[in-house]
């Protein structure tokens, strides 16, 4: 969900700014939900769908095992486990008949959500998906 606050700043793709860890974790969180729609939308008629998801609190070893990440994840407790966590994608790869919600943002309990105002955003969407094209593209040979 933290895509929540994310916000899209094409000027930092290249790393040449500071660096702020969860301010990169939003933006590339909303990213995700931006190319679901985009991919969705791009390919609605060839049969090829796309979902995003939020599995909710995973206890996993994601932010280390050193005993700050540890003593972390005690006071929050509530973390599930990753069998638990991977309910919403299974459900995704493995339900028939949900074509119609390709590109839709669903949360830890299979619910399809909204997501943030930024995430429905399909003009953002698609001048991220634009970038990336050209960030991706190989470099072309100078004669």
């Amino acid at each position: 969900m933290i895509h929540n606050i994310g916000k899209i700043d094409f000027n930092s793709f290249y790393g040449e700014r500071s660096y702020n860890t969860l301010v990169a974790y939003g933006q590339s969180k909303l990213a995700n939900v931006l190319f679901t729609r985009e991919l969705a939308r791009r390919y609605a008629s060839s049969g090829i769908t796309a979902y995003c998801l939020h599995p909710g609190g995973v206890g996993t070893n994601i932010m280390g095992r050193g005993i700050v990440p540890r003593t972390v994840y005690r006071l929050i407790g509530g973390f599930m486990s990753p069998a638990r966590g991977a309910k919403t994608s299974i459900y995704l790869a493995s339900t028939p008949n949900i074509e119609s919600l390709s590109g839709s943002y669903f949360n830890e309990f299979c619910k399809v959500k909204k997501g943030s105002k930024l995430s429905r955003d399909y003009a953002l969407a698609e001048r991220l998906w634009e970038a990336s094209e050209k960030i991706v593209a190989p470099a072309r040979a100078v004669a």
